[in-house]
């Protein structure tokens, strides 16, 4: 199965063209915007949003070409690269997929040679790479294509990987008036297929099965025949989950027992994870509080985390501890204790304990279950390190929904003349969130700070610990953590900078949608 964390999906739509001879194609900007959504929808092909860019009427086709050449080097699982527009042929005869500043008479200059995108594929240490092309004609570059003789799929062969095309020759592209929201033929019946799902095919859709529909659907409407490429297994690739298939859990009770097909052992693992959420579900719902969970036994375990509101309940999170249940919840109610806009009074929680490594039992990408709210959104993360701190969130992942508690009450702590150097300890220690600050600094030697005799607020301390370090360093409160540098510095994910004195509040950024219009 693939790893979708250790994935990226690359989709490039070309709507509009600077040169008139180039007519802009509207639904190729709708064709983007949906195979995102269907990328990204928990319920089918549940793509992470932060794994999958979609570049709208990029200009350049070396950048673009660079751009590709560093995804596909980093990406080590799947590499899925998406493109809908205008394809021309070179002088060469070469594929050339169109920028939104393509010059007819020179696309191999002005555009991105196929090969280019071959060749960075071809390099990656992907496992699984998928190159879907929509290459949408009209005038000379349909005909021109027709007359060559020469195959889509042929030109786009890339061993050891998938290419799905629309068309040899040419790519269907509805009329339109500039109100309609229509997508490009192949890319439609593409997304129908997905969201529809084939009756006949297992809970997971493969690739394979995915074109077989597709050449039916097409031929049926007189639309051109698309193709295919792939060598080894690729075309048993799990594209999405299969919503045409209604197996009931109980009727296949005895799937997950082991087979032996072309001399290799087989899991049912999709099988295991659907019955393991169906066990879940039945399972007692329990607060989330202390002393319940207290009462567990310190074994390995999976649950899942609610949200009760009146009498509705969401479930929010999925997870598993490979050691320890108890201290695993533990750790969450604490993070919850310290976050804005939600009460862990209102958490609720189920379980299982397990006997085996948990985590392989609750592989939401597996399981084909829907993608909850918090679940690979930040919930689960601890600190992201130094190199995330410039991070600018989503609007809808954990920490901009529910920032840190800035008057959450702390201690108590040592009271009276301490050194500073305990106060950070103690503070790292007690703190419902990461308190990162850098330990190898001996400014903080023989500086003390004096703590009062009582419980104090989180922004107290912050306030006493900027007042200790001094204006040369700053303490600052981001939406999901704090961190304490010699810095002077602006931060677009901060809630509160503090230095020396001085106490300032700051207004979070978050990241636009990816179709808006100001962006990618």
């Amino acid at each position: 199965m693939p790893d979708l964390a250790e994935s990226r999906a690359v989709l490039i739509g070309v709507s509009r063209y600077d040169d008139i001879e180039m007519p802009d194609v509207p639904s190729a900007a709708n064709s983007l915007r949906d195979m995102y959504d269907l990328l990204t929808d928990p319920d089918l092909c549940g793509w992470p949003e932060d794994r999958v860019v979609p570049i709208r009427d990029p200009a350049s086709g070396s950048d673009l070409a660079q751009y590709l050449r560093e995804i596909a080097r980093e990406t080590s699982d799947t590499l899925l690269v998406y493109f809908v527009g205008h394809g021309m042929l070179s002088d060469s005869a070469e594929l050339c997929l169109t920028v939104s500043r393509t010059v007819p008479a020179h696309p191999d200059l002005t555009g991105l040679e196929y090969r280019y995108l071959r060749d960075a594929v071809r390099r990656s240490p992907a496992k699984s790479k998928i190159v879907i092309l929509d290459c949408c004609y009209s005038g000379r570059a349909i005909t021109a294509l027709s007359a060559t003789g020469l195959s889509l799929r042929d030109a786009a062969d890339i061993s050891g990987a998938y290419v799905l095309t629309a068309s040899d020759a040419v790519a269907h592209t509805p009329v339109a008036t500039p109100d309609e929201q229509l997508r490009t033929s192949f890319t439609d019946t593409f997304i129908d297929v997905v969201r529809r799902g084939v009756s006949d095919a297992d809970e997971l859709l493969e690739l394979g099965e995915i074109y077989e529909e597709l050449v039916r659907r097409l031929r049926s409407k007189g639309l051109p025949r698309p193709n295919q490429n792939g060598n080894g297994n690729i075309l048993r690739f799990p594209f999405s989950r299969n919503v045409a298939n209604h197996t009931q859990p109980g009727e296949a009770v005895t799937r997950y027992a082991l087979s032996v097909a072309d001399d290799t052992l087989r899991f049912e693992f999709a099988e295991i994870n659907r019955q393991v959420m169906r066990l879940l579900r039945e399972r007692p719902s329990i607060p989330l509080r202390g002393d319940q969970v207290s009462t567990l036994q310190n074994l390995p375990g999976i649950y899942q985390l609610s949200v009760q509101q009146g009498e509705s309940e969401e479930v929010v999170y999925v997870g598993a501890a490979d050691q320890n249940l108890p201290s695993r919840l533990s750790m969450h109610l604490m993070k919850l204790s310290g976050r804005q806009f939600i009460s862990s009074n209102s958490v609720c929680f189920r379980y299982l304990h397990s006997e085996a490594d948990a985590g392989r039992f609750i592989d939401l990408r597996r399981s084909a279950e829907r993608l909850p709210a918090w679940n690979m959104n930040g919930f689960g993360n601890k600190d992201p390190g130094r190199h995330r701190d410039r991070t600018v969130l989503r609007r809808n992942h954990f920490d901009a929904l529910h920032p840190i508690d800035l008057d959450y009450w702390i201690g108590p702590l040592p009271c009276g003349p301490q050194p500073l150097n305990r106060i950070l300890k103690e503070a790292k220690a007690t703190l419902p969130y990461v308190f990162r600050y850098d330990h190898y600094v001996s400014e903080f030697d023989g500086v003390s700070i004096v703590m009062p005799e009582r419980v104090i607020t989180a922004d107290e301390l912050f306030r006493q610990i900027a007042e200790a370090t001094g204006d040369r360093w700053q303490l600052t409160a981001m939406l999901g953590y704090v961190i304490l540098y010699r810095e002077n510095a602006e931060y677009r994910s901060a809630l509160r900078v503090y230095r020396g004195t001085t106490v300032a509040d700051r207004r979070p950024e978050t990241v636009l949608d990816p179709f808006d219009d100001d962006g990618h």
